[in-house]
């Protein structure tokens, strides 16, 4: 979470008070030193104003939890500034790195400290600070540890009095972004608001894997993480491979305010690949409704969802990799069919037909912008498939208003234009805006028009009837 100047000063003047208070030795010059001391986070002014007591780290480890948490246990110790000296740290598990215990030796006595949600991952678990603490509290440490996250990839804990501890959990309240299970990070106006806009997820559709199952899984995840790195932070891409290994939704706790796996990851990425899977998580995100959400709220979520599954249709992987591997073709398919549709319009192409869109596609029409600016129907296969959303209840909403607006009007004015164009021509100049506007009056022709499209299109036709002759 990056401060503002206000933010910063005060966070600094707090800081300051407990250093003189508790004799913390904050290196208040290292901040005057800095470049550019704001915007930054608060674990960036903690490590620069008590580089010997803090502890900084990534939240990605970068190595399997039986070397990670060894060394970030002495990292850790080294902030203590010696009162918590571990020798001979080793990890071990008993239930395949899902948690682990540290066994070291401390002021010659054999320690042992118990850490929940490793999940076998690289990414740093929330549980070893308060592990940690617990460990401090049985043996009497003077002190404690207060971890600050960024809210991306860093981590800051420092180490501290016990009397100081709770100011410094009340600062890292304040300034601080929420590690993953820690909701304590907002204060209660920020949290109350932001649990008013965040969406609520029903239950997830979890899957149990066996060892083996999971033993594949893993193995099959490495191309796909090096796809999405591309596309999606590093948090992002944690999040994402904790659904692929388990189908396991972001956490309520996390504060979203729209569906962080759109619907094709969600189909893509399930442990569960069979077609009763993928039209129950379908089916799920369509039925989607919050508790005490309104129809706006419901509507943003599965129009975000949906929206954001087109825009993945169309990435490109450097090097010229499909984003989506093999399962492109069975995505496709399964979400441009008839059997599944928001708001009238097919899964695949929701939101592609936009109103505002019409202003382009007249100028192209016209000859007045060139291709690359052809707008939403760039794509003459879509023709079939805009004539379908124009059937549908959206487009049923759009003509019943206000005549005078400008996407009305150039939508009329579009029309006019599809009709009056002339068949294509084999090579002939045009012919991209011929064969475009044929496409479309047959799509228009093939079926029939709600009212008042289907006067709208026979005015427009008998219009051009008339300026041929």
């Amino acid at each position: 979470m990056q401060l503002d100047e206000k933010n910063t000063q005060a966070l600094c003047k707090a800081l300051q008070a407990l250093s003189d208070e508790h004799v913390l030795g904050m290196d208040a010059g290292a901040l005057t030193a800095a470049a550019r001391p704001y915007p930054n986070d608060a674990s960036f002014y903690l490590e620069t104003l008590f580089p010997k007591r803090t502890a900084r780290h990534a939240q990605e480890q970068g190595e399997a939890p039986s070397g990670a948490y060894p060394r970030l246990l002495a990292l850790y110790a080294k902030a203590s500034g010696g009162a918590f000296d571990p020798q001979d740290i080793e990890a071990d598990s008993d239930d395949g790195w899902n948690s682990l215990t540290l066994v070291f030796r401390h002021l010659g006595k054999k320690q042992r400290i118990k850490v929940s949600g490793v999940e076998d991952s690289d990414w740093f678990a929330p549980d070893f600070v308060k592990a940690l603490n617990r460990f401090a509290k049985r043996i009497a440490l003077p002190g404690r540890w207060v971890d600050f996250h960024n809210g991306d990839d860093a981590c800051t804990s420092i180490y501290v009095p016990e009397a100081a501890q709770s100011r410094f959990k009340a600062l890292k309240k304040k300034y601080s972004t929420p590690s993953e299970e820690d909701e304590g990070g907002w204060t209660p106006e920020l949290l109350a608001s932001a649990l008013a806009s965040s969406i609520h997820f029903p239950p997830a559709l979890e899957v149990q894997l066996d060892q083996e199952q999971l033993k594949l899984r893993k193995a099959a995840w490495p191309p796909i993480e090096a796809r999405l790195r591309d596309f999606h932070t590093k948090s992002e891409t944690k999040l994402i491979e904790r659904y692929y290994l388990s189908g396991a939704e972001p956490k309520t706790s996390d504060l979203w305010d729209s569906d962080p796996l759109p619907l094709v990851y969600r189909l893509w990425l399930h442990p569960d690949q069979s077609d009763a899977s993928w039209c129950a998580i379908t089916e799920r995100v369509l039925s989607y409704q919050g508790d005490g959400d309104s129809q706006l709220r419901r509507d943003r979520f599965i129009d975000t969802s949906l929206i954001e599954s087109r825009k993945i249709f169309q990435r490109q992987v450097p090097g010229g990799a499909d984003f989506l591997g093999d399962a492109r073709e069975r995505l496709t398919l399964f979400l441009q069919g008839d059997r599944y549709r928001h708001q009238g319009e097919r899964l695949y192409y929701h939101g592609a037909f936009r109103h505002a869109h019409y202003v382009g596609q007249c100028q192209w029409l016209d000859a007045t912008a060139p291709a690359e600016r052809r707008g939403m129907h760039c794509d003459p296969s879509l023709a079939e498939y805009w004539v379908d959303y124009l059937c549908g209840p959206d487009f049923e909403r759009f003509m019943r208003g206000d005549p005078d607006t400008s996407p009305y009007r150039y939508f009329r004015a579009y029309l006019h234009q599809i009709a009056r164009y002339t068949a294509p021509v084999d090579g002939g100049p045009d012919h991209a805006r011929q064969d475009y506007c044929q496409r479309c009056r047959d799509a228009l022709d093939a079926r029939a028009l709600p009212a008042p499209l289907d006067t709208w299109w026979a005015q427009a036709k008998a219009k051009a009837i008339r300026s041929s002759l």
